[in-house]
């Protein structure tokens, strides 16, 4: 689309639901939050540019937070005040319309005020990296008006901040920042890919920031890692990864189980424990309940450091030594299934 800069015209706050669904032209509005000073440092068109990790993103699903978020939520919540300039991506040639209907009677001191919602169920995942101090956001909205295909004013592609997890439609090339599907189900994996413009290795940290809906509320959220085949549970953790410089399509999957319906296998899998840990050489890895065949020990960076193979056990003493001091995942496999566990070597 087409960049332009408007603002709300009126002495009261405007709705940005209703501004969208009244003109076809727009699919999703952008604010920039003022985080980081204009500077020539920065890659654009100008000799002076603004940075794309300040831009925070809004449509009928809801909203992401600026890549550069101090803490404050700079997450738009659908409340346009008096004056307040934004973005959009104009779908084709035409003209923007405000009217009276969008005006709200509340709301117009900050962006951030409660406003009125649609009953959708949501996710907001992130991306972070501590060295260089960058970050991203999606999120992953689910409403009956939604489908698995393109969305116009539900779905958004994401932005060209320094690191980027996204979204993808399925059988469709578009990263998006903001995905709405169907109503929710358990059932439903969505795949995710990751971009990095850091011109190195770098450890990045996915984490699940919010959950809020009557449907998805008791539900947990896994993230599998299509590369290393490690499954996280991000609902009480956090999962570290290394990556070079580039664009990975597909290298997760984001996955939901409902916490009442739990299988025996994933209940004999979750009482599996690793000790001590932190550990400086060994591990004792205990299974109750099945019996072990294999373990397999991965790095950061994906690649198979320790592979124990047909162990017939429910008790087995992995012995890290060799290893340098690091995290590693440890993928357990019993009769019934495997599951991976986070250790650090000190």
């Amino acid at each position: 689309g087409t960049p332009n800069v408007l603002a709300n015209p009126y002495p009261s706050a405007i709705s940005a639901i209703d501004l969208i669904n009244a003109n076809p032209l727009i699919n999703e509005i952008y604010f920039w939050e003022h985080l980081t000073a204009p500077s020539p440092s920065i890659p654009g068109a100008g000799s002076i540019n603004f940075s794309m990790d300040d831009i925070s993103m809004y449509n009928l699903s809801g909203g992401v937070k600026a890549a550069n978020d101090p803490g404050t939520s700079t997450t738009p919540n659908g409340v346009i005040s008096t004056g307040q300039g934004f973005a959009i991506k104009a779908m084709a040639a035409g003209t923007v319309s405000f009217d009276n209907s969008m005006r709200l009677t509340s709301g117009n001191t900050t962006l951030r005020n409660p406003a009125d919602e649609l009953e959708i169920d949501r996710i907001w995942l992130s991306v972070r990296n501590t060295e260089y101090e960058i970050g991203s956001n999606a999120l992953i909205a689910f409403n009956p008006i939604g489908t698995p295909l393109w969305d116009a004013g539900y779905d958004s592609k994401r932005l060209a901040t320094a690191i980027s997890l996204y979204s993808h439609i399925d059988n469709n090339p578009i990263q998006l920042g903001i995905q709405t599907r169907e109503s929710f189900d358990p059932t439903t994996k969505i795949s995710m890919g990751f971009a990095s413009q850091v011109n190195a290795n770098a450890v990045y940290t996915i984490s699940l920031e919010n959950i809020e809906g009557i449907h998805i509320e008791s539900t947990t959220v896994y993230l599998l890692d299509n590369q290393t085949n490690i499954l996280t549970n991000l609902t009480e953790s956090t999962y570290e990864f290394e990556s070079n410089k580039g664009t990975f399509d597909q290298r997760f999957t984001i996955m939901f189980e409902s916490d009442t319906v739990l299988d025996t296998s994933a209940s004999v899998l979750a009482s599996i424990t690793t000790y001590p840990n932190p550990t400086e050489d060994i591990v004792n890895i205990h299974s109750p309940n099945a019996v072990i065949t294999d373990i397999v020990v991965f790095d950061l960076r994906g690649r198979r450091v320790v592979e124990i193979m047909d162990k017939e056990d429910h008790h087995y003493v992995l012995n890290l030594s060799d290893l340098e001091t690091a995290i590693y995942f440890v993928k357990v496999s019993t009769e019934v299934g495997s599951i991976t566990k986070k250790v650090i070597k000190k």
